[in-house]
């Protein structure tokens, strides 16, 4: 015997609502990378070589020659250096941390929470690049250049 649907219902036990949506994804994976004791030392790891840098610009250059550009420019230097391991451990991060499973579980469609990552990641690197450049211009407002 055969039957026939006469609705076009789903027979997967899927909702057909959209999933998480992605600023939390983007939330969840941000929180993912300041969490994790790497993470909080990648990014003390940034602050100091910045610090470090623009402490070597101020000490070492010509009183004449110390401007704010200057000083972001040394500072960038090591965020050159640095700042790509906040995308590397954004993408490697679920399988050190053992939370690959639920993530991809809870959300299954592993393209949204890659570019969550990416999101979180740029968003973490811009964060980073702006403190620098408000540090310079603290710097500069008092008169350290």
């Amino acid at each position: 015997m055969t039957t026939f649907r006469t609705s076009h219902e789903r027979t997967v036990g899927w909702s057909t609502g959209g999933g998480i949506p992605f600023l939390r994804l983007c939330r969840v994976e941000l929180r993912k990378q300041l969490d994790t004791r790497a993470g909080v030392w990648l990014l003390v790891s940034i602050a100091l070589v910045n610090t470090v840098f623009i402490a070597i610009t101020l000490f070492t250059a010509d009183a004449a020659n110390i401007t704010w550009t200057s000083l972001t420019a040394s500072a960038s230097f090591g965020q050159l250096l640095l700042l790509p391991l906040i995308g590397v451990m954004a993408a490697t991060s679920e399988w050190s941390a053992r939370t690959a499973l639920t993530t991809f579980t809870l959300e299954p469609r592993r393209t949204r929470v890659n570019v969550a990552k990416l999101a979180s990641a740029g968003s973490l690197g811009l964060i980073v690049m702006v403190m620098t450049l408000a540090f310079s211009a603290v710097l500069n407002a008092i008169g350290l250049v």
